[in-house]
């Protein structure tokens, strides 16, 4: 089965400008059997060509010729199971009928329906061009967003040097004048892939979390909170990512795509809420191994 992404970026270049001149002419075929009339609703059409003289029930060969190398052109660039190519497919048993043959109607369908598939295809193929299109050098920059674990943020940004990728933590870059947020956003373009760190550098608990328990004074005057209390305060505190590490976390996944972003969270942290589809690993499991694993199946050798 063939697929778009195996193609090298000047290969997917050709392939876009084939399925540009198909897309043309389709709209030429489609305008020199409806002449003027190429926008005007194609039910409409059939009924006046059916009575003005259209030849019905005869197959339009140059019609069928374009259609035959334009799903054997898209099945080549996206693979047989691509939406693509079953809708090229369903085409040709909508508007193929036995009744009326190629006629007028069920060819300006075919051949309308048809323009604005290639037009989805050319999209879809522009965006992996862009991709396939990234300079080498950013294929292996990978950021590393952290808190205040230094000892966590220097065990992967080694680990990461060990494959030959490029860690990019942010306060080793040039300041260049920028604030914070003009930093992550400068060197944020350079990446490919980024890596969050969820390690319990703060504590926090939910609003109605009791904190303020019955006390007593001592002799000394020094207010002591009930041990009870105490307890129950603890209980309820969780350990958390910095808010700068959860506000660039979703950047990152607004930026790259959720595949390109890893989560590795020490256990015991508060991981956020409603991030479904997002991979989490913990730091305290065979992390390395996972983490080399997930790069790898994005397309970044290492």
């Amino acid at each position: 089965m063939a697929d778009s992404r195996k193609f090298s970026s000047e290969e997917l270049r050709a392939l876009s400008e084939n399925l540009r001149e198909q897309r043309n002419t389709a709209e030429k075929l489609l305008k020199d059997r409806h002449g003027e009339d190429f926008n005007r609703p194609l039910a409409k059409q059939f009924v006046r060509d059916l009575f003005g003289g259209a030849t019905c029930g005869i197959e339009d060969a140059e019609v069928r010729e374009w259609y035959n190398e334009t799903l054997a052109l898209v099945d080549h660039v996206f693979g047989t199971q691509n939406l693509y190519v079953r809708r090229f497919i369903k085409l040709q048993k909508e508007h193929d009928v036995d009744i009326f043959g190629f006629n007028s109607f069920s060819t300006g369908r075919l051949l309308k329906d048809s323009f604005n598939i290639l037009e989805d295809c050319i999209k879809q193929l522009e965006m992996k061009i862009n991709i396939t299109s990234k300079p080498k050098k950013q294929d292996r920059r990978v950021f590393i967003v952290h808190g205040h674990n230094e000892q966590t943020k220097d065990e992967v940004e080694k680990f990461l040097t060990k494959y030959s990728l490029e860690p990019i933590i942010l306060h080793k870059q040039a300041n260049l004048g920028k604030t914070i947020i003009e930093k992550v956003e400068h060197y944020s373009n350079s990446v490919r892939f980024a890596i969050i760190l969820l390690t319990g550098d703060d504590i926090g608990a939910k609003k109605n979390t009791p904190h303020n328990p019955p006390s007593f004074q001592t002799k000394k005057g020094t207010l002591i909170a009930n041990d009870q209390w105490k307890n129950a305060i603890l209980d309820n505190l969780k350990k958390r990512a910095r808010q700068n590490v959860i506000f660039e976390f979703g950047y990152f996944v607004g930026l790259l795509g959720r595949e390109n972003v890893i989560i590795l969270y020490e256990d015991g942290v508060e991981l956020p809420s409603d991030t479904q589809g997002l991979l989490y690993i913990s730091l305290n499991s065979d992390w390395q191994n996972q983490l080399v694993n997930e790069i790898k199946a994005v397309g970044i050798d290492c």
